[in-house]
Protein backbone atom coordinates (compact mmCIF):
# COMPACT_ATOMS: atom_id res chain seq x y z
CA UNK A 1 0.00 0.00 0.00
CA UNK A 2 3.06 2.52 0.66
CA UNK A 3 3.99 1.94 -2.50
CA UNK A 4 1.27 2.57 -4.60
CA UNK A 5 0.46 5.64 -2.50
CA UNK A 6 3.83 6.84 -3.73
CA UNK A 7 2.87 6.32 -7.15
CA UNK A 8 -0.55 8.09 -6.45
CA UNK A 9 1.76 11.35 -5.61
CA UNK A 10 3.58 11.49 -8.26
CA UNK A 11 6.98 9.50 -7.43
CA UNK A 12 8.94 6.88 -9.39
CA UNK A 13 8.39 3.08 -7.61
CA UNK A 14 10.63 0.33 -8.04
CA UNK A 15 8.92 -3.15 -8.81
CA UNK A 16 10.85 -5.56 -6.33
CA UNK A 17 10.62 -8.62 -8.20
CA UNK A 18 11.73 -7.35 -11.53
CA UNK A 19 13.35 -4.11 -10.52
CA UNK A 20 12.12 -2.26 -13.18
CA UNK A 21 11.25 1.44 -11.77
CA UNK A 22 8.41 3.41 -12.96
CA UNK A 23 7.92 6.88 -13.68
CA UNK A 24 4.57 7.72 -13.92
CA UNK A 25 3.53 10.18 -16.54
CA UNK A 26 1.00 13.60 -16.77
CA UNK A 27 -2.08 12.84 -15.99
CA UNK A 28 -1.15 8.84 -14.95
CA UNK A 29 -4.11 7.11 -13.67
CA UNK A 30 -4.83 3.78 -11.72
CA UNK A 31 -7.95 1.51 -12.22
CA UNK A 32 -7.99 -0.97 -9.11
CA UNK A 33 -11.10 -3.38 -8.16
CA UNK A 34 -11.66 -4.67 -5.00
CA UNK A 35 -13.99 -6.53 -2.95
CA UNK A 36 -16.90 -5.65 -0.96
CA UNK A 37 -17.30 -6.13 2.76
CA UNK A 38 -19.46 -8.17 3.59
CA UNK A 39 -21.01 -10.55 7.02
CA UNK A 40 -20.23 -13.82 5.25
CA UNK A 41 -16.68 -13.11 4.57
CA UNK A 42 -17.22 -15.20 1.14
CA UNK A 43 -14.14 -13.76 -0.11
CA UNK A 44 -10.88 -15.20 1.59
CA UNK A 45 -7.51 -12.99 1.76
CA UNK A 46 -8.81 -9.46 2.25
CA UNK A 47 -7.46 -6.88 4.16
CA UNK A 48 -9.20 -3.65 4.84
CA UNK A 49 -7.48 -0.65 3.23
CA UNK A 50 -6.27 2.26 5.17
CA UNK A 51 -7.93 5.71 5.29
CA UNK A 52 -4.81 7.33 3.27
CA UNK A 53 -5.35 4.97 0.63
CA UNK A 54 -8.88 4.62 0.47
CA UNK A 55 -8.95 8.70 0.02
CA UNK A 56 -6.97 8.67 -3.35
CA UNK A 57 -9.50 6.61 -4.79
CA UNK A 58 -12.99 8.11 -6.57
CA UNK A 59 -15.37 4.34 -5.92
CA UNK A 60 -17.76 3.13 -8.01
CA UNK A 61 -19.99 0.40 -7.14
CA UNK A 62 -20.36 -2.69 -9.78
CA UNK A 63 -22.95 -5.47 -9.17
CA UNK A 64 -23.08 -8.59 -10.82
CA UNK A 65 -25.42 -8.09 -14.04
CA UNK A 66 -28.78 -9.00 -13.83
CA UNK A 67 -29.64 -13.09 -13.99
CA UNK A 68 -31.36 -12.97 -17.51
CA UNK A 69 -29.01 -10.60 -19.00
CA UNK A 70 -26.43 -13.32 -18.17
CA UNK A 71 -28.17 -15.69 -19.04
CA UNK A 72 -28.98 -14.00 -22.95
CA UNK A 73 -25.52 -13.23 -23.33
CA UNK A 74 -23.88 -16.81 -22.66
CA UNK A 75 -27.12 -18.00 -25.04
CA UNK A 76 -25.28 -16.45 -27.63
CA UNK A 77 -22.39 -17.38 -26.89
CA UNK A 78 -22.82 -20.94 -26.83
CA UNK A 79 -25.32 -20.55 -29.96
CA UNK A 80 -22.15 -18.75 -31.72
CA UNK A 81 -19.65 -21.32 -29.92
CA UNK A 82 -21.75 -23.94 -31.81
CA UNK A 83 -21.61 -22.51 -35.08
CA UNK A 84 -17.99 -22.46 -34.86
CA UNK A 85 -17.69 -25.77 -34.44
CA UNK A 86 -19.85 -26.48 -37.50
CA UNK A 87 -17.67 -23.98 -39.90
CA UNK A 88 -14.71 -26.30 -38.94
CA UNK A 89 -16.44 -29.16 -39.52
CA UNK A 90 -17.77 -28.38 -43.10
CA UNK A 91 -14.28 -27.22 -44.01
CA UNK A 92 -13.02 -30.75 -42.64
CA UNK A 93 -15.19 -32.86 -44.98
CA UNK A 94 -13.41 -35.58 -47.15
CA UNK A 95 -11.86 -36.91 -43.71
CA UNK A 96 -12.44 -39.28 -41.17
CA UNK A 97 -15.24 -36.87 -39.45
CA UNK A 98 -18.88 -38.89 -39.52
CA UNK A 99 -22.36 -37.50 -39.01
CA UNK A 100 -22.16 -39.68 -36.06
CA UNK A 101 -19.03 -37.91 -34.67
CA UNK A 102 -20.63 -34.28 -35.26
CA UNK A 103 -23.77 -35.45 -33.23
CA UNK A 104 -21.79 -36.99 -30.41
CA UNK A 105 -19.80 -33.53 -30.50
CA UNK A 106 -22.78 -31.58 -30.14
CA UNK A 107 -23.98 -33.60 -27.21
CA UNK A 108 -20.57 -32.70 -25.85
CA UNK A 109 -20.87 -28.99 -26.09
CA UNK A 110 -24.32 -28.86 -24.38
CA UNK A 111 -23.01 -30.93 -21.85
CA UNK A 112 -19.99 -29.33 -21.04
CA UNK A 113 -22.52 -25.48 -21.63
CA UNK A 114 -24.73 -27.55 -18.79
CA UNK A 115 -27.50 -28.31 -21.19
CA UNK A 116 -29.47 -30.75 -21.56
CA UNK A 117 -28.67 -33.14 -25.29
CA UNK A 118 -31.26 -33.15 -27.63
CA UNK A 119 -33.17 -36.34 -27.58
CA UNK A 120 -31.71 -38.92 -29.60
CA UNK A 121 -34.67 -39.46 -31.48
CA UNK A 122 -34.02 -35.97 -33.19
CA UNK A 123 -32.50 -35.80 -36.65
CA UNK A 124 -29.14 -34.30 -36.58
CA UNK A 125 -30.49 -31.45 -38.77
CA UNK A 126 -33.15 -30.65 -35.82
CA UNK A 127 -29.95 -30.87 -33.72
CA UNK A 128 -28.21 -28.02 -35.18
CA UNK A 129 -31.54 -26.17 -35.70
CA UNK A 130 -31.46 -26.01 -31.77
CA UNK A 131 -28.14 -25.60 -30.93
CA UNK A 132 -27.46 -22.79 -33.25
CA UNK A 133 -30.63 -20.63 -31.77
CA UNK A 134 -29.78 -18.45 -28.51
CA UNK A 135 -32.89 -19.15 -27.67
CA UNK A 136 -32.71 -22.57 -27.02
CA UNK A 137 -29.72 -22.22 -25.00
CA UNK A 138 -31.73 -19.24 -23.20
CA UNK A 139 -34.59 -22.00 -21.97
CA UNK A 140 -31.54 -24.60 -20.90
CA UNK A 141 -29.45 -21.98 -18.99
CA UNK A 142 -32.38 -20.97 -17.04
CA UNK A 143 -33.03 -24.66 -15.80
CA UNK A 144 -29.52 -25.14 -15.76
CA UNK A 145 -29.32 -22.17 -13.57
CA UNK A 146 -32.12 -22.66 -11.07
CA UNK A 147 -30.94 -26.58 -10.26
CA UNK A 148 -27.25 -25.31 -9.60
CA UNK A 149 -28.67 -22.88 -7.08
CA UNK A 150 -30.96 -25.43 -4.85
CA UNK A 151 -28.35 -27.99 -4.97
CA UNK A 152 -25.84 -25.20 -3.20
CA UNK A 153 -28.98 -24.22 -1.08
CA UNK A 154 -29.72 -27.75 -0.03
CA UNK A 155 -26.15 -28.77 0.63
CA UNK A 156 -26.11 -25.80 3.15
CA UNK A 157 -29.11 -26.61 4.55
CA UNK A 158 -31.34 -24.41 3.97
CA UNK A 159 -34.06 -26.35 2.40
CA UNK A 160 -35.26 -28.02 5.56
CA UNK A 161 -38.09 -27.48 8.28
CA UNK A 162 -38.66 -24.22 10.21
CA UNK A 163 -36.41 -22.93 7.21
CA UNK A 164 -38.17 -23.20 3.42
CA UNK A 165 -39.78 -26.25 3.09
CA UNK A 166 -39.44 -28.43 -0.31
CA UNK A 167 -37.65 -25.59 -2.21
CA UNK A 168 -35.89 -22.35 -1.33
CA UNK A 169 -37.31 -19.05 -1.62
CA UNK A 170 -35.02 -18.02 -4.35
CA UNK A 171 -36.71 -20.58 -6.61
CA UNK A 172 -39.93 -19.65 -5.55
CA UNK A 173 -39.47 -15.89 -6.18
CA UNK A 174 -38.04 -16.87 -10.00
CA UNK A 175 -40.82 -19.80 -10.85
CA UNK A 176 -43.49 -16.98 -9.86
CA UNK A 177 -42.13 -14.01 -11.84
CA UNK A 178 -41.20 -16.23 -14.67
CA UNK A 179 -44.95 -17.29 -14.93
CA UNK A 180 -46.08 -13.66 -14.68
CA UNK A 181 -44.19 -13.01 -17.43
CA UNK A 182 -45.06 -15.62 -19.95
CA UNK A 183 -48.90 -14.62 -18.93
CA UNK A 184 -48.08 -11.22 -20.14
CA UNK A 185 -46.81 -12.55 -23.17
CA UNK A 186 -49.19 -14.57 -23.71
CA UNK A 187 -51.78 -11.74 -23.14
CA UNK A 188 -49.79 -9.62 -25.82
CA UNK A 189 -50.65 -12.16 -28.35
CA UNK A 190 -53.66 -13.28 -30.64
CA UNK A 191 -54.34 -16.48 -32.64
CA UNK A 192 -56.29 -16.61 -35.42
CA UNK A 193 -57.63 -19.79 -37.55
CA UNK A 194 -57.98 -20.26 -41.03
CA UNK A 195 -61.80 -18.14 -40.86
CA UNK A 196 -59.99 -15.34 -39.30
CA UNK A 197 -61.33 -15.47 -36.36
CA UNK A 198 -58.80 -14.49 -33.44
CA UNK A 199 -58.92 -15.12 -29.87
CA UNK A 200 -56.61 -14.02 -27.07
CA UNK A 201 -53.52 -16.22 -26.33
CA UNK A 202 -54.04 -16.03 -22.69
CA UNK A 203 -57.47 -16.93 -22.90
CA UNK A 204 -56.89 -20.01 -24.99
CA UNK A 205 -53.98 -21.24 -22.53
CA UNK A 206 -56.28 -20.85 -19.20
CA UNK A 207 -59.03 -22.91 -21.16
CA UNK A 208 -56.83 -25.54 -21.49
CA UNK A 209 -54.89 -28.26 -19.39
CA UNK A 210 -51.74 -25.71 -19.29
CA UNK A 211 -54.36 -23.74 -16.49
CA UNK A 212 -53.19 -25.72 -13.17
CA UNK A 213 -56.97 -25.82 -12.17
CA UNK A 214 -58.23 -27.26 -15.08
CA UNK A 215 -55.48 -29.89 -15.12
CA UNK A 216 -55.84 -30.66 -11.20
CA UNK A 217 -59.67 -31.51 -12.03
CA UNK A 218 -58.39 -33.75 -15.22
CA UNK A 219 -56.19 -35.42 -13.52
CA UNK A 220 -58.70 -36.09 -10.54
CA UNK A 221 -61.43 -37.03 -12.91
CA UNK A 222 -59.07 -39.49 -14.31
CA UNK A 223 -58.36 -41.00 -10.93
CA UNK A 224 -62.08 -41.27 -10.53
CA UNK A 225 -62.49 -43.39 -13.75
CA UNK A 226 -59.50 -45.52 -12.63
CA UNK A 227 -61.33 -45.99 -9.56
CA UNK A 228 -65.12 -47.04 -11.06
CA UNK A 229 -63.34 -49.11 -13.72
CA UNK A 230 -61.40 -51.26 -11.09
CA UNK A 231 -64.60 -51.67 -9.03
CA UNK A 232 -66.78 -52.47 -12.19
CA UNK A 233 -63.60 -55.07 -13.16
CA UNK A 234 -63.33 -56.43 -9.14
CA UNK A 235 -60.20 -55.27 -8.37
CA UNK A 236 -58.42 -54.30 -5.27
CA UNK A 237 -56.83 -50.96 -4.65
CA UNK A 238 -53.40 -50.99 -2.69
CA UNK A 239 -51.82 -47.40 -1.15
CA UNK A 240 -47.58 -47.86 -1.51
CA UNK A 241 -45.07 -45.47 -0.28
CA UNK A 242 -41.50 -45.80 -1.08
CA UNK A 243 -38.69 -44.19 0.34
CA UNK A 244 -34.91 -43.41 -0.31
CA UNK A 245 -32.54 -44.87 1.94
CA UNK A 246 -30.82 -42.74 4.77
CA UNK A 247 -28.13 -41.40 2.77
CA UNK A 248 -30.01 -39.34 0.64
CA UNK A 249 -31.36 -37.65 3.28
CA UNK A 250 -29.93 -33.95 4.02
CA UNK A 251 -32.00 -33.87 7.49
CA UNK A 252 -34.00 -35.78 9.67
CA UNK A 253 -37.69 -35.61 9.91
CA UNK A 254 -37.25 -33.50 13.05
CA UNK A 255 -34.75 -30.80 11.42
CA UNK A 256 -31.39 -31.79 12.81
CA UNK A 257 -28.67 -32.90 10.85
CA UNK A 258 -28.78 -36.62 9.42
CA UNK A 259 -25.05 -37.56 10.01
CA UNK A 260 -25.82 -40.69 6.89
CA UNK A 261 -25.99 -38.16 4.74
CA UNK A 262 -23.24 -38.50 2.16
CA UNK A 263 -23.99 -35.07 -0.25
CA UNK A 264 -26.38 -36.59 -2.41
CA UNK A 265 -29.23 -34.61 -3.86
CA UNK A 266 -32.39 -34.63 -4.68
CA UNK A 267 -31.82 -35.98 -8.16
CA UNK A 268 -29.73 -38.35 -6.74
CA UNK A 269 -32.79 -39.29 -4.50
CA UNK A 270 -34.86 -39.03 -7.51
CA UNK A 271 -32.57 -41.30 -9.59
CA UNK A 272 -32.25 -44.23 -7.09
CA UNK A 273 -36.21 -44.13 -6.88
CA UNK A 274 -36.29 -44.39 -10.53
CA UNK A 275 -33.78 -47.70 -10.48
CA UNK A 276 -35.95 -48.98 -8.03
CA UNK A 277 -39.10 -48.86 -9.79
CA UNK A 278 -37.01 -50.42 -13.20
CA UNK A 279 -36.31 -53.59 -10.74
CA UNK A 280 -40.00 -53.75 -9.67
CA UNK A 281 -41.55 -53.33 -13.45
CA UNK A 282 -39.33 -56.23 -14.29
CA UNK A 283 -40.26 -58.65 -12.11
CA UNK A 284 -44.09 -57.66 -11.94
CA UNK A 285 -43.58 -58.75 -15.86
CA UNK A 286 -42.43 -62.12 -15.46
CA UNK A 287 -45.07 -62.89 -12.69
CA UNK A 288 -47.31 -61.64 -15.17
CA UNK A 289 -48.63 -59.13 -13.07
CA UNK A 290 -49.96 -55.90 -14.58
CA UNK A 291 -51.10 -53.28 -12.22
CA UNK A 292 -52.38 -49.96 -13.10
CA UNK A 293 -53.22 -46.71 -11.48
CA UNK A 294 -50.96 -43.42 -10.17
CA UNK A 295 -47.67 -42.66 -9.34
CA UNK A 296 -46.43 -39.36 -7.74
CA UNK A 297 -43.22 -37.92 -5.91
CA UNK A 298 -43.73 -35.98 -3.09
CA UNK A 299 -40.60 -34.13 -1.15
CA UNK A 300 -40.05 -34.40 2.14
CA UNK A 301 -39.24 -31.21 3.94
CA UNK A 302 -35.52 -31.28 2.84
CA UNK A 303 -36.69 -32.00 -0.64
CA UNK A 304 -35.61 -35.35 -0.72
CA UNK A 305 -38.52 -36.72 -2.90
CA UNK A 306 -40.51 -40.34 -2.02
CA UNK A 307 -43.31 -41.66 -3.83
CA UNK A 308 -46.82 -42.53 -3.40
CA UNK A 309 -48.40 -45.17 -5.35
CA UNK A 310 -52.24 -45.93 -5.63
CA UNK A 311 -51.82 -49.30 -7.71
CA UNK A 312 -55.48 -51.28 -8.48
CA UNK A 313 -54.87 -55.19 -9.31
CA UNK A 314 -56.84 -58.38 -9.25
CA UNK A 315 -57.28 -59.79 -5.86
CA UNK A 316 -55.28 -62.32 -6.35
CA UNK A 317 -52.59 -60.96 -7.43
CA UNK A 318 -52.10 -58.15 -4.43
CA UNK A 319 -49.96 -60.82 -2.23
CA UNK A 320 -48.63 -59.01 0.93
CA UNK A 321 -45.19 -58.91 2.69
CA UNK A 322 -43.40 -59.52 5.52
CA UNK A 323 -40.69 -57.21 6.51
CA UNK A 324 -38.96 -59.05 9.48
CA UNK A 325 -39.33 -62.21 7.77
CA UNK A 326 -37.75 -60.31 4.65
CA UNK A 327 -34.81 -59.48 6.69
CA UNK A 328 -33.52 -62.97 7.48
CA UNK A 329 -33.74 -63.68 3.60
CA UNK A 330 -32.21 -61.11 2.52
CA UNK A 331 -29.24 -61.64 4.44
CA UNK A 332 -28.99 -65.10 2.75
CA UNK A 333 -29.49 -64.35 -0.80
CA UNK A 334 -27.78 -66.60 -3.07
CA UNK A 335 -25.35 -65.17 -6.25
CA UNK A 336 -27.93 -64.29 -8.94
CA UNK A 337 -30.87 -64.09 -6.62
CA UNK A 338 -33.43 -61.77 -6.97
CA UNK A 339 -34.62 -60.25 -3.92
CA UNK A 340 -38.60 -60.97 -4.48
CA UNK A 341 -37.30 -64.88 -5.47
CA UNK A 342 -35.15 -64.69 -2.15
CA UNK A 343 -38.16 -63.44 -0.90
CA UNK A 344 -40.61 -65.90 -2.24
CA UNK A 345 -37.80 -68.83 -0.54
CA UNK A 346 -38.92 -67.97 2.70
CA UNK A 347 -42.37 -67.11 2.45
CA UNK A 348 -41.43 -63.30 3.14
CA UNK A 349 -43.51 -61.84 0.26
CA UNK A 350 -45.94 -62.54 -2.33
CA UNK A 351 -47.98 -60.48 -5.30
CA UNK A 352 -47.56 -56.70 -6.42
CA UNK A 353 -47.26 -56.29 -2.61
CA UNK A 354 -44.49 -58.21 -1.79
CA UNK A 355 -42.17 -57.39 -5.60
CA UNK A 356 -42.73 -53.46 -4.01
CA UNK A 357 -41.52 -54.05 -0.57
CA UNK A 358 -38.71 -56.79 -1.55
CA UNK A 359 -37.25 -54.22 -4.01
CA UNK A 360 -37.64 -51.22 -2.13
CA UNK A 361 -35.62 -52.46 0.69
CA UNK A 362 -33.46 -54.79 -0.86
CA UNK A 363 -30.87 -51.80 -0.57
CA UNK A 364 -29.13 -51.91 3.10
CA UNK A 365 -32.30 -53.22 4.42
CA UNK A 366 -31.04 -53.32 8.03
CA UNK A 367 -30.19 -49.65 8.72
CA UNK A 368 -32.17 -48.15 11.57
CA UNK A 369 -35.66 -47.23 10.61
CA UNK A 370 -35.72 -48.83 6.98
CA UNK A 371 -38.46 -51.24 8.18
CA UNK A 372 -40.75 -48.86 9.49
CA UNK A 373 -40.19 -46.38 6.93
CA UNK A 374 -38.90 -46.77 3.73
CA UNK A 375 -42.16 -49.43 2.22
CA UNK A 376 -45.74 -48.49 3.72
CA UNK A 377 -48.44 -50.14 2.22
CA UNK A 378 -52.20 -49.86 2.67
CA UNK A 379 -55.32 -51.86 1.20
CA UNK A 380 -57.92 -49.27 0.47
CA UNK A 381 -61.26 -49.76 2.35
CA UNK A 382 -63.97 -48.53 0.31
CA UNK A 383 -66.35 -48.62 3.76
CA UNK A 384 -63.91 -45.77 5.43
CA UNK A 385 -63.06 -43.80 1.89
CA UNK A 386 -62.45 -44.18 -1.69
CA UNK A 387 -59.27 -44.58 -3.94
CA UNK A 388 -59.48 -40.94 -5.33
CA UNK A 389 -59.63 -39.50 -1.84
CA UNK A 390 -55.97 -41.29 -0.71
CA UNK A 391 -54.38 -39.31 -3.15
CA UNK A 392 -56.24 -36.35 -3.93
CA UNK A 393 -54.36 -33.91 -1.41
CA UNK A 394 -50.91 -35.36 -2.93
CA UNK A 395 -52.25 -34.69 -6.55
CA UNK A 396 -53.55 -30.91 -5.64
CA UNK A 397 -49.99 -30.23 -3.46
CA UNK A 398 -47.81 -31.04 -7.02
CA UNK A 399 -50.33 -29.27 -9.44
CA UNK A 400 -51.07 -25.70 -8.36
CA UNK A 401 -50.33 -26.03 -4.17
CA UNK A 402 -53.75 -26.95 -3.38
CA UNK A 403 -54.76 -28.26 0.09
Amino acid sequence: ATGLNMLLEGYSIVIPETGEVLHPKKGFRVFATENPIDSRLSVAGRNVQDVANDERWMCTDADYLPEEHEIKAGSVHYAGRVRTHLQAFTRRQGTASTVQELAGTLNGIAVACQARPVAPDVSLAGRIARMVEPQWWVKNLRRSLLREAETIEHAAGNIRRKKDCYVSSHAVLRVLARDKANREILDGLEVVNELGQACNLLEVSDASVSNPALRRAELMTRCRGFEETAAYAGHLAVFLTITAPSRFHRFAADGRDNPAWRGATPRDAQAYLCKVWQRIRAELGRQGIYPYGFRIAEPHHDACPHWHLLLFVPPHQAGWFKPEQYLKAIANKKARESAYSCAVRYEAASGLVGIVGAYALQDTPGERGAVKHRFTCERIDTSKGSATGYIAKYICKNVDGIT
